[in-house]
């Protein structure tokens, strides 16, 4: 009984110096009085919740925390809202939808059958998706292909499953810089900087606005605005343009470095739909004084 007595006091003993330790930074044995300011983090946590007061994290808790929302932010990670198969058959049927009042019927040229797919799985949140998640689309190709009628298509998709984080408006580059020509004042971009956006056949428009007599270029204004968004809020924008990236330079080095950051270029190949008979732009003849004009 004696020896069970002695090892119980042991056992106390040891537990009092594991303690003091911890929450005084106090090692010797013993039961000596401590210092009260000599109170480690774990000691003000002990005593906070035995009285009921709202605890503290630990600096090791408080830094992970901290990391962790730098790492959220900067990823902006977002869940799967529906099955690949399920939206398929979805957006299929709103492209049927749509054609049929047209009296068409829905296809897809050759080599688009995969891009396609791939928009699928990028909006969805196809952790798979080939396509960054985290970035806007940047469609190019010829006209007439139908990358801003794919785009129009996918908003709807959007709209009515609904997936929030992915819906966006539509606007044509050409009516934006009409609406800054109109008020006389680079305020008419406000509406377009927050929020979800297609911006609609990039290149299309003139450069350049005379704005109280000076010439500014409200595009490279309105992209650098949402370009701070991107980074700031994972704010995404999407393009059309029957540029290549290469020719994004007219927008100036910054622009065209910005583009590349907060987007995936994409190649639409394919023949115009647009023609009864469909032509391949590459076989029309070319206009040296159109494409000078544009």
């Amino acid at each position: 009984m004696q020896d069970n007595w002695k090892a119980a006091v042991e056992v106390a003993r040891n537990r009092a110096a594991r303690l003091r330790a911890k929450y005084y930074g106090q090692e010797q044995d013993g039961y000596k009085p401590v210092k009260v300011e000599a109170r480690t983090e774990d000691a003000e946590a002990y005593l906070r919740r035995m009285s009921g007061q709202p605890q503290a994290p630990s600096r090791e808790h408080r830094l992970s925390a901290i990391l962790g929302r730098i790492e959220a932010g900067r990823r902006w990670i977002r869940p799967q809202e529906i099955g690949f198969n399920d939206a398929s058959v979805i957006i299929r049927r709103i492209y049927q939808a749509d054609l049929t009042a047209q009296e068409r019927e829905f296809s897809l040229q050759p080599g688009v059958g995969e891009i396609f797919e791939d928009i699928i799985r990028y909006f969805i949140g196809d952790p798979e998706s080939p396509i960054p998640l985290t970035k806007g689309l940047f469609l190019y190709g010829a006209n007439g292909v139908g990358k801003s009628y794919m785009l129009k298509m996918f908003k709807r998709f959007c709209d009515v499953i609904p997936i929030p984080q992915m819906q966006f408006q539509i606007a044509q580059t050409k009516e934006i810089l009409q609406a800054v020509s109109d008020a006389s004042n680079l305020k008419a971009l406000n509406p377009y900087k927050s929020g979800g956006l297609l911006l609609d056949d990039l290149g299309e428009e003139k450069a350049l606005k005379k704005i109280y007599g000076e010439a500014e270029n409200p595009m490279d204004m309105l992209i650098s605005a949402r370009y701070e968004r991107f980074i700031d809020h994972g704010t995404l924008t999407h393009f059309t343009s029957n540029l290549v990236p290469e020719e994004l330079t007219r927008y100036g080095t910054r622009i065209y470095e910005r583009l590349n950051e907060m987007t995936t270029f994409i190649s639409v190949p394919g023949r115009s739909y647009r023609f009864d008979d469909p032509v391949d732009f590459e076989d029309l003849p070319h206009d040296p004084e159109t494409e000078k004009e544009n």
